[in-house]
């Protein structure tokens, strides 16, 4: 920690060992900090500005206000993700009847997508048909990765909440589905949770080269996790595939927790099969897994 003389103070020991307390100061010549280049002002500047316009839209949160709307609105465009959303959370806490229309028309991609899901957070159930019509009306193609994952994040909100959103199901897919998978890794791990929500043709054939490819432990115990009880689309080949990389996971890195995470997926996993099926791969986890992390390399002699 530093402390307001300047100094930094720290502590070690701890498990029964001594401990001790430091302070580490600068005790040389006072140094003058050179002078700010025109571009560091300039960042300083904006820095400080965007800083209290955020502070200026938190000051709606929590409380009802005449000028809210008008004063958050326009930002909820803004290039600054801070400052979308804290003009966000200052409509939300609006009453709806005064913005919802406005969130629905909404024409400026930004702005639209903000104050929709303001919409779908705090609105009624029975905006969510709107919100979808909306979403469904936007160019997923053309959309920036931040914006897909916004549009995703909604319909999924959507499908959590709307009641009868089942006839939206199959325009939903039509939007997305086209996409899946993507370049990128982050963008395919929130498309495979809405699709298999949706069932999704094809799901389990595009998502187990995803499960094969990953590459890192995050990304294999989360597409296990997905295709879990999944019940349609599989062949004999991608059922084994899957149950192999399963056998695996003991192979994983974690804490305490990990095998209560296993145990949860296996399950699952086993009782979506029949009885046949259930005894085979019962028998195949039971296997020794061969290893999935790299060997390490033996040492080699410098030159």
């Amino acid at each position: 920690e530093f402390g307001p003389d300047g100094a930094m103070y720290f502590v070690t020991g701890g498990r029964g060992t001594q401990s001790a307390l430091y302070r580490v100061r600068y005790a040389g010549p006072a140094v003058q900090p050179p002078a700010l280049t025109r571009q560091q002002r300039e960042r300083d500047n904006h820095a400080a500005n965007a800083r209290k316009q955020r502070q200026s839209l938190e000051a709606f949160h929590g409380r009802l206000h005449s000028e809210a709307i008008a004063q958050a609105w326009p930002h909820l465009g803004s290039d600054d993700p801070w400052i979308r959303h804290a003009a966000r959370v200052a409509v939300e806490w609006q009453p709806v009847s005064q913005w919802q229309q406005r969130a629905i028309a909404a024409e400026r991609l930004w702005t639209s997508l903000n104050s929709l899901l303001a919409l779908v957070r705090v609105g009624p159930s029975d905006a969510h048909a709107l919100i979808i019509e909306r979403l469904y009306g936007l160019s997923f193609d053309r959309l920036a990765d931040r914006q897909k994952l916004a549009v995703l994040f909604i319909y999924e909100r959507c499908l959590t909440t709307a009641d009868g959103s089942a006839k939206y199901h199959n325009s939903i897919i039509r939007h997305v589905n086209p996409h899946y998978p993507d370049r990128s890794s982050e963008m395919n791990r929130r498309l495979s949770l809405l699709l298999k929500r949706l069932d999704a043709p094809r799901f389990v054939e595009r998502t187990i080269p995803l499960l094969q490819r990953a590459e890192s432990q995050q990304e294999r115990m989360h597409y296990l996790f997905v295709l879990r009880n999944v019940k349609i689309g599989w062949t004999p080949e991608t059922r084994r595939t899957y149950f192999e990389n399963l056998r695996q996971f003991d192979e994983f890195v974690g804490g305490d927790g990990m095998p209560t995470v296993r145990q949860l997926i296996e399950t699952e996993a086993l009782a979506s099969l029949s009885a046949a099926e259930r005894k085979t791969y019962e028998k195949l986890l039971r296997a020794t897994a061969e290893p999935w992390l790299a060997e390490i390399p033996t040492e080699q002699q410098p030159f």
